[in-house]
């Protein structure tokens, strides 16, 4: 690029900022004039929408956010693409939904683009660009840049959400549950048809899997009278909620879903959590279990029993840390067996040297100087490990030979 096309690049920047600043001044006039645009040049023959308020609600919310886009475009210039504003996405999926068809959307956004068009050019008339051909271009060159980005966006989402009214119930549950995990838009009508409350309720998440699953599932719901909501994944998991206004029984929902058989089953379970935010929080505590349970599908698994174990299931790092520090013990002849034992029933009896002295049959005196001999062989007082010792005994007892673990 030379330096004069550099300099009249920059120049012509300079009356789209001086253009786009007049215009923010006016911002809600041209709101409204765009709105009274659209609903004149191309209204509705369907009717679909127009009578719904959060419909056309969301019509302004798309106009005024769309004008923040164009606006933004004008003044960065044609090669700018950011992408296309949430508010518009969404309301293209109400029209699907209320049945406008593509066609009138499409039409209301050229006739939206008409009337900014309109206001950009007075705006150009009044700071003496009426003869200016090469601001003129500029300008115009940059808005239909936009139109065109916008409504590939808007054609894009509205076909795809209409296959998506096509597809099963299940599957339609699942996307949506999918979205809100991923804090992407849901839209209210939705949230509701999932027959389940979000925002006021404790949750307990559940994933699992199973032939026998759906019925415990249901079990818990009729025994205990939570909510339940259900997704179906691909993979043959469950992923499940249990809600309530109150706290929830998180012992009797464990006992009662480690009552479905145990082959082939599998049932991890995560932290009570309230609120949308605790809801999300839940699920991602059973993904992080059902690593757990996939290897152990005896009993449900809970998140709270060992959430380091967790952890190093998901991280190489922490699972080869996890190893090495028990790498000693079992480097001796006997592969440390007794010491390994009496470090997992000392843990388990709280700590207390004559409860795991009783567990394993032997001596106080044998325990103590057992542990004596481990924290020689880790160089670390016990006291200051004990919650590493755990995970790391619970890693080894989980995937006992394979020293390169990785998830």
């Amino acid at each position: 690029m030379s330096h004069v096309e550099r300099g009249t690049t920059r120049s012509l920047q300079g009356i789209g900022a001086e253009i786009v600043t007049r215009l923010r001044v006016r911002r809600s006039e041209v709101v409204q004039a765009i709105h009274a645009r659209i609903q004149e040049s191309v209204p509705n023959p369907g009717g679909g929408g127009e009578d719904d308020p959060t419909y056309q609600a969301g019509v302004r919310a798309a106009i005024a956010a769309i004008l923040d886009y164009c606006l933004e475009a004008i003044e960065q210039g044609p090669d700018w693409s950011g992408p296309v504003p949430p508010e518009a996405v969404a309301q293209a999926h109400r029209a699907a939904r209320a049945g406008v068809s593509s066609g009138t959307v499409l039409r209301r956004y050229v006739a939206g683009h008409g009337r900014l068009g309109e206001f950009v050019a007075e705006e150009a008339g009044h700071i003496g660009l009426s003869s200016n051909g090469p601001a003129l271009h500029y300008l115009r060159r940059t808005q239909e840049m936009v139109l065109e980005r916008v409504t590939a966006v808007i054609e894009r989402e509205y076909d795809e959400d209409r296959e998506r009214m096509t597809r099963p119930p299940e599957q339609c549950r699942t996307e949506i549950v999918t979205r809100l995990l991923a804090e992407e838009p849901v839209e209210l009508s939705e949230l509701t048809g999932l027959e389940y409350e979000f925002h006021t309720s404790w949750h307990l998440g559940v994933i699992a899997m199973g032939t026998e699953i759906q019925a415990a599932l249901r079990r818990v719901k009729a025994d205990l009278g939570y909510q339940l909501l259900q997704a179906s994944c691909g993979d043959g998991r469950i992923w499940a909620w249990h809600g309530s206004s109150r706290p929830l029984k998180v012992m009797d929902i464990e006992r009662l879903l480690s009552t479905i058989g145990t082959t082939g089953e599998a049932v991890a379970i995560g932290g009570m959590g309230r609120g949308l935010k605790g809801w999300r929080q839940t699920h991602r505590e059973a993904g992080g279990a059902l690593l757990q349970a996939l290897r152990r599908p005896e009993k449900a698994v809970r998140y709270a029993d060992s959430p380091l174990l967790v952890a190093a299931l998901e991280n190489d790092t922490l699972a080869t840390w996890l190893r090495e520090l028990l790498a000693p013990i079992r480097s001796r002849p006997d592969g440390g067996a007794d010491l390994l034992q009496t470090l997992r029933a000392y843990i388990d009896a709280g700590c207390n040297g004559s409860c795991a002295a009783s567990a394993l049959k032997v001596r106080r005196q044998t325990v103590g100087n057992r542990l004596r001999l481990v924290e020689k062989l880790l160089e670390r007082s016990l006291p200051t490990c004990l919650a590493e010792v755990d995970a790391a005994l619970r890693l080894v007892d989980l995937i006992p030979d394979d020293p390169s673990f990785t998830r």
